[in-house]
């Protein structure tokens, strides 16, 4: 792990900085290990900058295929209006002092902050600056399920400053990649997307990983002590996005008519504590299993009958791509953008229906069967990690070459 503001260049592949922030088991994180797995790493290698010195999920493997994770230090105050300035205030430096190593620097996040660091980056002389959207947070002003941006003048705020956020990217950015449509319209100016500049880069999988295993499903079944049980599935942070409080009181409602149902949750976050409390107030305790982060997600999915999936809102969604490819029943809140449908066991549901409707509908799909067919379509979709990640390694080695 480096610390200092200078990488010494190394001999071999070029190297692309992967600006992250951090390194848990996410879906912006699924998606660059699954390229860094899949290209040819004498060509083109991966660094991480991160902004938090800590062991995190990702840690053993990027040491493992020759990667380096970069921790910037910068100063941090109490006010936290000025922490992001702070932060990309050392980024300018470090981008100063290392435009030698890293002439394309890949932002996988942005968020409401991280348009200072694209903006040091291009002060500093950073010739490629690749700016990737992961979400199309467009949540619809009073919906229902949506507390923290409730009322108009939280509304207007959000909309005001992603519009800014906006600007700032578009101008500061020399290229333009989102996992969707929607997502490049939430990050970029209706100008690049008018124009053709945005592009869609798919998140992509290893379909064969992901394709049914019987075998898996006896095993990890057996483990979850689940064989008889019709198991919902759900994969996701423990963080506001993915709405675990609508899951829960919409799973609440099945067990009432169903109590041989299991809902397993896979993923960690801060809101663990909160979910903890809510499996406790609904009293499904013994319904519910908190999975825990997994290497071997791939796997985890064979044990399912249905995948669930209500988020306030999402880039796409990479874990519904690999549900599908599973051939399972999935049931995703329409928040979700409309291309990550790729099958025809798939169905949207506004939150609005409410946990009573979403709960019948899971009911009337209780004995739906996979779909073996379904990692066909995946894969013919151009979602297959080999495509994608063929893709951004020639893309990486044009811009070093230009």
């Amino acid at each position: 792990m480096t610390r200092v503001c200078e990488v010494n260049k190394m001999d071999g592949p070029i190297r692309v900085l992967q600006h992250v922030r951090i390194l848990d088991s996410g879906g912006i994180e699924a998606f660059i290990f699954a390229n860094l797995r899949a290209i040819d790493r004498d060509k083109v290698n991966f660094d991480f900058l991160v902004t938090r010195d800590k062991i995190e999920f990702y840690d053993e493997e990027l040491e493992r295929l020759g990667c380096r994770k970069i921790v910037l230090e910068y100063k941090h105050f109490s006010n936290n209006l000025l922490n992001p300035i702070s932060q990309a205030l050392a980024f300018y430096k470090f981008c100063k002092n290392n435009k030698k190593v890293y002439r394309v620097i890949h932002f996988q996040s942005i968020g409401a902050n991280g348009f200072f660091d694209i903006v040091a980056a291009a002060m500093a002389g950073i010739p490629w600056r690749i700016a990737h959207s992961h979400i199309a947070n467009d949540i619809k002003p009073g919906h229902k399920s949506n507390k923290k941006t409730a009322g108009e003048a939280r509304e207007a705020f959000v909309k005001f400053r992603q519009a800014v956020i906006r600007q700032i990217v578009t101008r500061f950015s020399t290229t333009y990649f989102g996992c969707s449509k929607m997502a490049c319209e939430w990050m970029f100016t209706k100008k690049a997307n008018r124009q053709g500049k945005t592009i869609v880069v798919n998140n992509p999988i290893d379909v064969k990983k992901f394709e049914y295993s019987v075998e898996s499903r006896e095993t990890i079944r057996k483990k979850l002590g689940v064989e008889d049980k019709f198991v919902i599935g759900h994969v996701g942070r423990f963080v506001y996005s993915k709405n675990h409080m609508f899951l829960l009181e919409t799973f609440a409602e099945v067990v009432k008519k169903n109590k041989d149902t299991v809902l397993v949750c896979v993923g960690e976050g801060k809101l663990r504590h909160e979910i903890e409390n809510k499996i406790q107030e609904l009293e499904i305790k013994d319904n519910v299993i908190l999975y825990g982060e997994t290497t071997e997600i791939s796997k985890v999915y064979n044990a399912f009958d249905l995948f669930l999936f209500p988020s306030h809102y999402e880039g796409l969604g990479i874990v519904l791509v690999e549900a599908q490819a599973n051939g399972l029943p999935v049931v995703a809140a329409d928040t979700i953008p409309s291309e990550v449908n790729l099958t025809d066991n798939f169905e949207f549901m506004s939150l609005d229906e409410g946990k009573l409707k979403w709960a019948q509908r899971i009911l009337d799909r209780r004995k739906e069967k996979r779909n073996f067919e379904n990692a066909k379509k995946v894969y013919k979709a151009g979602y297959d990690i080999r495509d994608v990640s063929q893709f951004l390694q020639n893309t990486y080695i044009e811009m070093y070459n230009n």
